[in-house]
C-alpha cells in the first residue's frame, strides 16, 4: 500500500519503494555509511532524504526530538516499516555490531594492559563496568547476559558465544537486587 509523501508529490509504500504522481519509482542510492537515500524536487529544489526515516514519518508520526530510526536487524537496506523503530541514540548504539579496530571480536570487550579482559557497555553516556575476566568469550557471555538482564524488551546485538550461566561476583549481586 502507497502513502501520500507528507509536503511532497511522492508516494511511498512499506517497503520504501518512491513512486512520483505519474507512477515511476525513483531510483535509490546508497550513501557512504551505507543507507538508502531519494531524491525529492519539490517547487523545482531537490532534497535528498533517508528513506528509513521517510518510512518511518509516513506510516507512523514524527521522529521524537533527539530519537533516532533504527533497524532493528541492523540490514541499513532493509526499509521496511516492520523493521524499523523510533529509539535514543544509546539504545540505537547497543544494536550495533562490534568495532573492527576494538582489541577483542566482540561486543562489549576489551583488552586490558594486564591482559585481562573487561566486559562494559555505555548507557546514557556512562560506561557500566561488568567485570574483568580471564577468558573472552566469558566476558562476551557476561557483557550478554547483563545487557539482556538490563534491557529486557530492547533489540540489542548479543555476541555469538555459548550461552553459560554467569558465575561472577558482580553479576550474582545484581541478580539479588
Amino acid at each position: 500500500m502507497f502513502k501520500q509523501i507528507p509536503n511532497y508529490n511522492y508516494q511511498i509504500n512499506e517497503d520504501g519503494v518512491v513512486k512520483n504522481s505519474k507512477g515511476k519509482t525513483i531510483k535509490q542510492f546508497k550513501q557512504s555509511r551505507g543507507y538508502l537515500t531519494v531524491r525529492l524536487t519539490k517547487d523545482k529544489k531537490g532534497t535528498t532524504f533517508l528513506t528509513h526515516r521517510l518510512v518511518y514519518e509516513t506510516f507512523n508520526d514524527t521522529i521524537p526530538p533527539k530519537y533516532q530510526i533504527d533497524h532493528i536487524n541492523r540490514n541499513k537496506e532493509d526499509n521496511n516499516i516492520k523493521n524499523l523503530r523510533a529509539v535514543s541514540d544509546t539504545i540505537n548504539k547497543m544494536n550495533t555490531p562490534p568495532k573492527k579496530n576494538s582489541s577483542s571480536i566482540f561486543k562489549g570487550v576489551y583488552r586490558k594492559p594486564n591482559g585481562k579482559w573487561r566486559a562494559s557497555y555505555k548507557f546514557n553516556k556512562k560506561t557500566q563496568t561488568i567485570g574483568d575476566f580471564s577468558d573472552e568469550q566469558e566476558a562476551a557471555r557476561q557483557y550478554n547476559y547483563y545487557v539482556t538482564l538490563k534491557h529486557p524488551n530492547d533489540f540489542i546485538y548479543l555476541n555469538d558465544v555459548n550461552p553459560v550461566f554467569p558465575s561472577t561476583p558482580y553479576i550474582k549481586k545484581t541478580l539479588r537486587t
